[in-house]
C-alpha cells in the first residue's frame, strides 16, 4: 500500500509508523499541531475516522518513544531524540 507521499506500507499502519512518516514529511522535526496535521492529511491510520481521541494516542506514542522521558509506556525499539 502506498500514498501520495510515496511512503509505502508492508504492514498495517500504526501510530508509531504514522508519526515517523509525519516527521519525514516535516523534515525531521515539527510542532505537535504539525504532526497531527501531517497524519490527518495522509489519512492512512484507520483510527482517525473511528477514534475522536486519536491525537491523545499520538501524544502517548510520542511520550513513550521520546529520549526525554522514562514512563511506564517505554519499551523496545524506536526512540525519538531532540
Amino acid at each position: 500500500m502506498s500514498n501520495s507521499t510515496g511512503i509505502s506500507y508492508i504492514e498495517k499502519p500504526t501510530y508509531r509508523s504514522e508519526i515517523i512518516a509525519a516527521l519525514r514529511i516535516l523534515g525531521g522535526q515539527g510542532k505537535l499541531a504539525d504532526i497531527y496535521a501531517a497524519i490527518a492529511y495522509r489519512n492512512i491510520l484507520p483510527a482517525i475516522a473511528k477514534n475522536p481521541n486519536w491525537r491523545a494516542q499520538v501524544r502517548k506514542q510520542l511520550q513513550s518513544d521520546s529520549s526525554d522521558t522514562k514512563t511506564i509506556f517505554s519499551g523496545k525499539g524506536f526512540v525519538l531524540f531532540r
